[in-house]
């Protein structure tokens, strides 16, 4: 039988406790990380948690909320961090999608960070949300299904996302400022939205790990890497026009930038001759 909502307290600051079917709204941390709170969720239930911004007669400012959650079938968890300085302190929040497990996931992730783990056949679905005020997430399933997730201007910089595996043709990731690392570039079928601005654009990096490059084309919103006359890999890239986009060759693989290396961190990659001319 699901265990009804309201046995779940309001906040949830620590113990384990298991939203089987149904729904849960509510804050979710503790400031302790060793009694942190574990919330598990089947059976397509649904979670809308809130992990930073709520306050305690015994929270310190500033000081950073931690809570896991536990994803067993196809459930949908919404998580707000809107941690600021030097109120709230930030949100810190691990995900473990078990063996075959979906999570839905909708984030607003502020200040804190956000750590998916993930069994063998898991997947993060429809992956939506914004990503600001230097907020870290990584994400090791693999994304499937349709979202738009933003890293957005903010104070402090950079934000950073780190996708680990393969990414669904339909999933965006639009970068108005911050870092996007591609551990497994080859398998990314998603878009990247270039947005930097047009006054004072602002940093942007995007790494493709492993890939090995002597030069480039971008044109039609599509990036081709070339080895020779080999095309090694091909991004959909949308670059507004005037925009700064660098193409560089690093020590990690491929490194897209609004700013051009300095020098010992990169080196400029020519556009491909065949485009030339």
């Amino acid at each position: 039988m699901a265990k009804p909502a309201p046995q779940i307290p309001n906040p949830l600051e620590s113990g384990q406790f298991t939203l089987d079917g149904g729904s849960f709204t509510g804050n979710v941390g503790s400031t302790d990380p060793d009694n942190q709170p574990v919330l598990s969720l089947e059976h397509g239930a649904t979670v809308d948690a809130h992990t930073a911004g709520f306050g305690s007669p015994f929270v310190v400012a500033g000081q950073a909320r931690f809570s896991t959650f536990d994803v067993k079938q196809t459930d949908t968890l919404n998580i707000t961090a809107l941690g600021g300085s030097p109120l709230p302190g930030p949100g810190i929040e691990t995900v473990n999608v078990e063996p075959g497990g979906r999570a839905d996931l909708n984030i607003q992730q502020g200040l804190g960070q956000l750590t998916v783990n993930g069994g063998n056949g898991a997947r993060v679905v429809n992956f939506d949300g914004t990503i600001f005020n230097g907020g870290k997430v990584s994400i090791q399933p693999a994304l499937v299904g349709s979202g738009t997730v933003s890293l957005v201007a903010s104070d402090p910089p950079p934000n950073s996302l780190t996708l680990d595996r393969g990414v669904s043709s339909r999933e965006t990731i639009r970068l108005n400022e911050g870092n996007l690392q591609l551990n497994d570039p080859m398998q990314f079928l998603g878009e990247i939205d270039w947005q930097p601005g047009s006054d004072i654009p602002l940093p942007i990096t995007t790494t493709l790990a492993g890939v090995s490059a002597d030069s480039y084309s971008l044109s039609n919103d599509m990036l081709s890497l070339f080895q020779g006359d080999r095309d090694v890999l091909n991004l959909r890239v949308s670059v507004p026009a005037g925009a700064p986009f660098n193409v560089s060759g690093t020590s990690q693989g491929v490194l897209l930038s609004t700013f051009s290396p300095q020098p010992g961190n990169g080196t400029p990659l020519p556009v491909h001759a065949s485009v030339i001319g």
